[in-house]
């Protein structure tokens, strides 16, 4: 890391200040049926396919969202972690719409695991614990970033005009109304101004700092093409989706990896395929 970009990307801050996130209390089964449900994973495969349960609570809880993949090394306690709450019965919905898919994908069967991966409650996670003078918790490194993008979304950006800023689910924060646009006779090009928060701690210092890093980040205004993630706006979310693309006798195919479209209509949700949506 350059000296220049330390004294210009560092922010000191107090996490006292930075308000809560949330995290599910899990029921007394839900640690027996996620490790039956790991006990499927074909090897070497990394396991379960979190990404599209965080992409599904992601778009109705409006903010990002941590699914643990291996929840049972904490006790469960970080099973999942999001910065706004939902409800117990629609992050159990979303579960069971979950497992049963990743059951139905890897074509298997699991007797007993209905009414098991379940959460109880939804409780405030105390975020001024996190950071404390020689100590800093795991969760910090997650939370930490979302709750200053959450602030930093508060105002426009102030620039030669004022520019809104959209929290994604991955943390960053996306000038996603002022694309830069250059277009000639050779090719189409637009990229986004891209805010990415992350929590580092310093060789020597007890304190952690914010690091805010912008970038241009390049994006294609279609899923024509082999692209590996879609940018889908969901009111003031922006999700990053998954794709997987294959080449046909008519050019490329590009659907989502994760079946979350799908799901959410099932739930009565409006599909991602109907949202605004860039691919990169």
């Amino acid at each position: 890391m350059k000296a220049l970009e330390l004294r210009t990307s560092l922010f000191k801050f107090d996490a006292t200040q930075l308000g809560q996130a949330y995290r599910v209390v899990i029921g007394p089964q839900y640690l027996d049926a996620w490790q039956a449900l790991q006990g499927l994973v074909k090897k070497p495969h990394p396991g379960l396919p979190t990404t599209g349960l965080e992409e599904m609570l992601a778009v109705l809880s409006r903010g990002p969202v941590k699914v643990d993949l291996f929840p049972q090394k904490g006790g469960g306690v970080s099973a999942i972690i999001m910065l706004y709450p939902l409800s117990v019965d629609t992050i159990n919905e979303v579960l069971h719409l979950w497992s049963m898919d990743v059951l139905r994908i890897w074509n298997e069967q699991l007797v007993g695991i209905e009414g098991k991966l379940i959460v109880t409650d939804v409780v405030p996670l105390d975020t001024s614990h996190l950071v404390t003078p020689g100590d800093i918790s795991s969760l910090a490194y997650t939370v930490i970033p979302w709750l200053v993008g959450q602030a930093l979304i508060q105002k426009p950006m102030q620039a030669a005009m004022p520019i809104k800023l959209y929290q994604a689910a991955d943390s960053s924060l996306l000038a996603w109304d002022d694309p830069i646009v250059s277009e000639n006779d050779v090719r189409y090009a637009s990229a986004l101004h891209a805010i990415e928060p992350t929590l580092v701690l310093l060789h020597g210092r007890p304190q952690p700092y914010i690091q805010l890093r912008v970038k241009l980040t390049q994006v294609m205004p279609n899923l024509v093409g082999k692209k590996k993630h879609a940018w889908v706006k969901t009111g003031d979310l922006i999700v990053k989706a998954k794709l997987k693309t294959k080449k046909t006798v008519e050019g490329w195919e590009t659907t989502y990896e994760h079946p979350v479209e799908k799901l959410l209509t099932f739930m009565a949700n409006e599909p991602c395929g109907a949202r605004e949506q860039a691919g990169f």
